[in-house]
């Protein structure tokens, strides 16, 4: 399997469908990198809001 081969079966596997130029992209950057950023990417940090809290009403429990 040539490394253009294994970088589009991974681009399909572990995304939305690549485009050509993805392909070409991680063809160069190699399967090892490929992989590496997929597994790691760079971008803005996700800002996690705190959880809704919701009150439930208390039950009883029989007994």
């Amino acid at each position: 399997m040539s490394d253009r081969e294994a970088v589009a079966h991974l681009l399909r596997r572990a995304t939305f469908g690549p485009t050509a130029d993805e392909v070409d992209a991680a063809e160069r950057a190699g399967p090892a990198a490929t992989l590496d950023r997929l597994l790691a990417p760079v971008g803005p940090t996700v800002v996690r809001r705190p959880p809704h809290r919701r009150r439930w009403p208390r039950t009883r429990t029989p007994g």
